[in-house]
């Protein structure tokens, strides 16, 4: 277990006492979603304090991606590659399957990740969490139920040349399509973006092409 003074914990005034109850009142709370975007400099500065850990609710964030492509903008930079500090992400309404889930444990290789609980689970998992990491086989189910997602999101990439279309529209790095079994077509509209409407088709498995739109909502 950590002191509590080495713990920060980004979550909202509603679910304080969840996270309060596993790392005490001591830890450094974030409750205020506007100071915590961009979050990657925000894990940067914790890094450099000394934080042992910080845990990370996506229900702090007015926007999934504000959170996800602030892990992923922290974790693969070089200068944090030394960091030491354990990134625990609560998604506690989310399930396998989910997108964002796979994305964390697939592409940012976070396995520390509390899913598909609610109330005083939250607490439990955490505890559970902050005793002992989680391995990838604890979160074996996340990682095979979202592989469609994860290979559609890197076949997308490849097509572009290797470059993340989202990235050079939006600015951050987000999951750019979704593919499911059994779909002749797989589409992902992403509405986390409140100017811009994002849609990307991919074609029948074992054909080639991909068609990109998107569309500026002004």
């Amino acid at each position: 277990m950590y002191s509590s003074s080495a713990i920060a914990v980004f979550t909202t005034v509603e679910r304080f006492d969840y996270f309060s109850a596993a790392v005490g009142p001591e830890a450094d709370f974030r409750l205020d979603p506007r100071s915590s975007v961009p979050l990657e400099p925000e894990l940067a500065n914790l890094a450099r304090a000394g934080a042992a850990a910080v845990i990370i609710d996506d229900a702090h964030f007015v926007s999934v991606s504000d959170m996800v492509s602030g892990i992923a903008a922290f974790l693969n930079n070089p200068s944090h590659q030394d960091s030491r500090m354990r990134i625990i992400v609560v998604c506690s309404h989310r399930t396998p399957g989910d997108v964002w889930l796979s994305y964390l444990a697939g592409y940012c290789g976070v396995y520390d990740i509390v899913f598909n609980c609610e109330h005083v689970q939250i607490t439990k998992e955490l505890l559970r969490l902050l005793r002992r990491p989680n391995t990838r086989l604890d979160v074996l189910e996340i990682l095979e139920s979202g592989w469609d997602a994860l290979r559609a999101s890197h076949d997308v990439a490849e097509t572009l040349d290797g470059r993340n279309l989202t990235t050079e529209l939006a600015g951050e790095s987000v999951i750019p399509a979704i593919g499911r079994k059994g779909q002749r077509y797989s589409h992902i509209d992403i509405a986390d973006y409140v100017n811009r409407s994002i849609c990307f088709e991919l074609p029948e498995r074992g054909r080639v092409g991909i068609r990109v739109s998107f569309e500026y909502l002004d």
